[in-house]
Formats: structure tokens, sequence, C-alpha cells
């Protein structure tokens, strides 16, 4: 064998991997694990670990750069490969991964200034964590490459079924985790302790049983909307960040929430198939995921301890939490788009 037909032997299983699905397969296992990493560093910022001892460069920060490092390479070999089969630069990026490389830039310079951010004013603590510039930046960075394998897969959404739908699940998981790691201040699966008592719960915690439902209602809707997705996906959508949310409270019980929330908008999807022809079962769709979210919630937490939240306010979350994704309905699809039958 020549060295030509070597080479050639060698890259093509390479090229394989930097184009279409094979693309999404291999970001989506890179992000998973980069997200793990995260969610590694956001449970050692919620134990009070010392920075300041231990410096920048973490195991978890080592991990999840490293893994950021292997997404940017790939995004970057998949568009010179491109680049050098003729295509101009805008258009060697694969795709759906556009937003993604503005995303890895976005990522690595709000690294780099993160580095820099701790030099100046210290390592952050509780929520400093949470709203920090540079972390808001690698926040914002990663959602964009991590929604990549998601918007490929809208790009071709008729040709997608079974497990071919995987990376696209991985990927609206994953956006969904980092939306709830950074909204954790209003996360009842982080913030378990907002329950125990009447005072505090009135504001913060019915505030958190909106805000969290609606962001896990509008993730599911994208999915649901796009893709005929088999049995289970929603849940598969959900639990992830559901999991990692309870990093932090240790409340691995309340991740059963997210789950029957999933299974009940999979049952919904099965059912009806919710659609833009569809609008009442979309609607149902809406109302009933974070619904059941909230409901399932308390009742994992009386099962556990005990509600401390009177009968009106318990009761109360739930129809807010439906509400509020019936209410994102609407902006979805609005009424004058529908039958004027009632």
């Amino acid at each position: 064998m020549s060295t030509d037909d070597l080479r050639s032997t060698v890259r093509a299983p390479v090229a394989e991997l930097l184009e279409g699905r094979s693309l999404d397969y291999a970001v989506a296992a890179l992000s998973a694990l980069m997200i793990a990493g995260v969610a590694a560093d956001f449970r050692a910022h919620a134990q009070g670990i010392s920075f300041a001892e231990e410096g920048f460069f973490t195991p978890e920060h080592t991990f999840f750069y490293s893994m950021f490092l292997g997404i940017a390479a790939v995004l970057l070999a998949a568009t010179y490969r491109n680049r050098r089969a003729g295509a101009d630069w805008v258009d060697a990026v694969p795709a759906g991964y556009g937003w993604g490389i503005v995303g890895v830039a976005l990522f690595g310079l709000a690294g780099v200034g993160d580095l820099g951010w701790h030099t100046a004013f210290g390592f952050e603590e509780s929520v400093e964590a949470l709203t920090s510039p540079t972390h808001l930046g690698l926040g914002a960075g990663a959602a964009l490459f991590l929604g990549s394998p998601l918007r490929s897969a809208l790009r071709r959404a008729d040709d997608l079924r079974g497990i071919e739908l995987a990376p696209a699940i991985v990927s609206a998981s994953l956006v969904l985790t980092v939306l709830a790691l950074f909204s954790a201040y209003v996360n009842p699966l982080t913030n378990a302790g907002l329950m125990p008592t009447y005072e505090r719960a009135s504001a913060a915690a019915l505030g958190a049983m909106i805000v969290y439902p609606a962001l896990l209602t509008g993730v599911a809707l994208t999915m649901v909307r796009r893709f005929k997705l088999p049995f289970g996906a929603i849940a598969a959508v959900l639990v992830p960040s559901a999991v990692a949310s309870t990093l932090m409270s240790g409340r691995f019980e309340l991740v059963l929430a997210a789950l029957a929330a999933g299974l009940v908008g999979d049952a919904v999807a099965a059912a009806s198939r919710p659609s833009i022809e569809n609008p009442r079962a979309l609607r149902t769709f809406c109302a009933l995921v974070p619904a059941t979210f909230a409901a399932t919630y308390f009742l994992v937490y009386e099962l556990a301890e005990g509600v401390a939240w009177t009968v009106h306010v318990w009761t109360g979350a739930i129809v807010l939490a439906g509400a509020s994704g019936l209410l994102l309905s609407y902006a979805v699809l609005p009424t004058a788009t529908e039958s004027m039958k009632p």
C-alpha cells in the first residue's frame, strides 16, 4: 500500500466523523461529558470549596475545559475540512453549527476573562457564581454550542426517526441543564430549603415553582413540535437537568417530579401529537407538563418530610405552574391562528 493510499484510509473515518449525523453524535457526546464536569463544579461551589486555596485549575475546571477544547477542535476541524473542499469560510461552517462557532468563541473569551476576574476580585461564593459577568458569558456561550446538534436536527426534522434523534434529545437536555443551573436561585430542585417555612415560601419559592417548570415546558415544546418523538424522549430531555440541579441540594428524590412531568408529556405527545395543526393538544401539553411537575414535587416532599405550606399556597402553586405553561403556548401559537370554535 502506497503512502497516499494509507493516508486516504486513515482520513476516511475522520472525514465521516466531521459531517452530518456523525458530527452531531460526536458533539453531543463531548457536550454531555463537559456538562457533567460543569455540574460537578457547581456542586463544588455550593459546598463551599476554597478556590482561593485550590486555585483556578481544580479537577472540575480542568475536566470541563478539556471537554470544551475537544468540542472546539471538532467544530473547527469540520469547518476547515469544508473550507479546503472549496467553500468560503461562512458556508464552510456545518449546517446548524453557525451559532455553535459563536458560542465556542464566546466561551473561550469568557474562560480567559474568568481567570482574570478571579485574580482581580477573588472567587465567587453561592449566588455570586451565578451572576458574575464572566460566568454568565460562559453559560451563554455553552448554551449556543450545546444547542448545535439540536439546531442541526431541526434542519432535517422530517428525516429523523427513533435513535437518529438521540443527539437532538441530548442537546436539548444539556441546554436545559445550563438554564437550570444558572437559574438555581429560582430552581425548586436546588433550593429545596425554601419549602420548610411558610414565610420564606411566599415569594421566592412560588416564583421558583413558576419559572423552572416553564423552562422545562419551553424546551419540551421545542422538541414535540418539530419531531415525532419515541415514547420516553421528553422524560430523557427533562431528567438530566433535574439530576444536575439536585446535586447541589442532595434531594435526589425530587428528580421524580421531572420524571413524572416527562412521562406525562410523552403520553400526551403519543396520544394527540401536539402541533400547530392541533392547538388543543399543544395547549394541553403545555399546561400538563409543568402542573405535573409541581404536583409531583409537592407529593414527594410531603412523603419525605411534610409540606409546611398551607393548602391555599401549594394548590395555588400547582395552578400557577400549569398557567405558566399554558401562557407559553399562546406565545408559540396565538389565538388568531386557531379555529374560531371554542
